[in-house]
């Protein structure tokens, strides 16, 4: 019994964070919409609806929350509550790069290597992922790496998948041996 009332005190709780983050979110506060986008995104207190979070998501990216475009970038990469659209990932991407989100860059230059909705260009994707790296991004630094190696400049794919393991990815840990 304490159980039940405790999960439906939690319940009502949440509801009325979420219904206090939607008006803070409607009044121009980009974490709010962040916080409400992740909320739908994963179901944290409300059933789980990627359309609405797509757009929360869309009111934070519009108000320069990063990484709420970079989310949005993932949502149509993924088709999850959307049609899966790499070009509109591609924009979504490239606004959070812009915007200085290193995972924005990252992703984008993962577009390019594979040529999702991009025509495929190495050196385009070397700029992106460069830069991702630059601001610490492991994965930048990782798929680099691949990029050397595909490149067939082992030496520099080496010391990009050394630099990328030091930072925790353990993709780039795997490369090395």
């Amino acid at each position: 019994m304490r159980k039940i009332v405790f999960l439906m005190a939690l319940l009502s709780n949440l509801a009325f964070a979420n219904s206090e983050r939607e008006r803070k979110c409607n009044n121009g506060n980009a974490r709010s919409c962040v916080a409400l986008g992740v909320s739908y995104q994963l179901g944290l207190g409300v059933r789980q609806d990627y359309k609405k979070a797509r757009e929360f998501y869309g009111k934070a990216c519009e108000m320069g929350e990063a990484k709420s475009c970079k989310t949005l970038g993932y949502l149509y990469f993924k088709g999850d509550g959307v049609k899966q659209d790499y070009k509109k990932a591609r924009e979504f991407y490239g606004k959070a790069c812009e915007m200085g989100e290193a995972l924005g860059c990252h992703h984008l230059g993962y577009l390019y290597f594979g040529g999702l909705g991009v025509r495929q260009n190495y050196k385009k994707a070397n700029e992106l992922y460069s830069k991702a790296c630059k601001m610490g991004d492991a994965l930048g630094c990782g798929d680099l790496g691949d990029l050397y190696y595909v490149m067939k400049d082992y030496k520099k794919a080496n010391d990009l998948y050394s630099k990328a393991c030091k930072m925790g990815d353990a993709k780039s840990c795997g490369a090395l041996g």
